[in-house]
């Protein structure tokens, strides 16, 4: 995935101009950045994070439905650590018997 994003000066976002996902542009808000979906007998883990426009990216984890981290970041540098701890969670469920539904 590439992300080509266009900045102001000031630090605040302008314009994102194209997201690619296997080498196809597709529109920002029909794209999540990250979304991985977990099953372990009963229980479902959801891990996103989407580009939300001037509000900037979305990062949720819920836990049965429950909505246990939601953070709306403009920080690009938070964003990257956010994405490095859901694929790092990740791993690690799918190491304990957790799989992708």
């Amino acid at each position: 995935m590439v992300l080509e994003i266009l900045w102001l000066s000031q630090g605040s976002l302008l314009v994102l101009q194209r997201i690619y996902i296997n080498g196809r542009a597709v529109q920002a808000e029909s794209a999540p950045m990250f979304d991985r979906s977990l099953r372990h007998a009963d229980h479902v883990r959801r891990f996103s994070i989407s580009f939300q426009g001037t509000e900037g990216w979305e990062v949720r984890r819920e836990d049965d439905l429950a909505l246990t981290r939601h953070n709306v970041y403009l920080d690009w540098h938070r964003v990257e650590r956010a994405l490095a701890l859901f694929e790092q969670e990740v791993s690690e469920l799918r190491q304990q018997g957790w799989r992708d539904s």
